[in-house]
């Protein structure tokens, strides 16, 4: 025996909600601007139903907010025009960029104080595969207990070998430029005191 269903599809519910309030725009909405928009549309419409959600417009999507009537729709157009929310700032996910640069020259002057870095080169540059140094290296740096946590592991080890290549490229690569040709950047050397308890390259 077959059974009908029941359930509120979204094919319903466009049918019930045909009238559209368009906000151009394709970034999220902060939590607080989001609950803006519902209220609104929750006094538009006197408590009755409606939908707010993100639809596809040719090759972008953009925000609408459905109602069951044309006035309503038309009432909540000239209210997201007049608020200009669609203006408003994306949310920031994780980290900005200065906090990430931060935590990165931090992490590069505690590897060199404690010799997280010579481990962590060392681990990377004796693997045959970028994956597996990607996983020696961030195992190496697991051992230790680095500044920011361990939500930062990843972005930390990235960034000494970044550093380490390329101010240092001649210790990463286990080359030596030759006795007759001159050195003119100061900080091709590591320094004397960098490594105080890791054992010689």
């Amino acid at each position: 025996m077959s059974r009908r269903r029941t359930s509120n599809t979204h094919a319903q519910m466009k049918r019930r909600l045909p009238f559209k309030a368009v906000i151009e725009r394709e970034e999220v909405f902060r939590t607080a601007d989001s609950a803006e928009v519902e209220a609104e549309a929750m006094r538009l419409t006197n408590g009755a139903e409606f939908h707010h959600g993100m639809e596809r417009r040719g090759d972008r999507y953009v925000h609408v907010v459905c109602f069951h009537s044309e006035r309503v729709a038309k009432e909540m157009q000239r209210w997201i025009w007049h608020s200009r929310i669609a203006e408003r700032p994306a949310p920031k996910f994780g980290p900005s960029k200065e906090e990430k640069e931060a935590l990165v020259q931090a992490a590069i002057k505690w590897a060199m104080h404690t010799g997280a870095a010579r481990r962590v080169i060392q681990a990377w540059r004796g693997q045959r595969s970028l994956m597996r140094a990607h996983t020696e290296a961030l195992r190496a740096l697991q051992r230790y207990r680095i500044p920011g946590g361990g939500d930062n592991e990843a972005l930390v080890m990235e960034a000494l070998v970044r550093w380490s290549s390329t101010k240092h490229s001649s210790w990463f690569d286990r080359s030596r430029y030759p006795a007759r040709v001159r050195v003119d950047f100061p900080d091709w050397f590591i320094p004397v005191n960098a490594y105080p308890h890791s054992e010689e390259d």
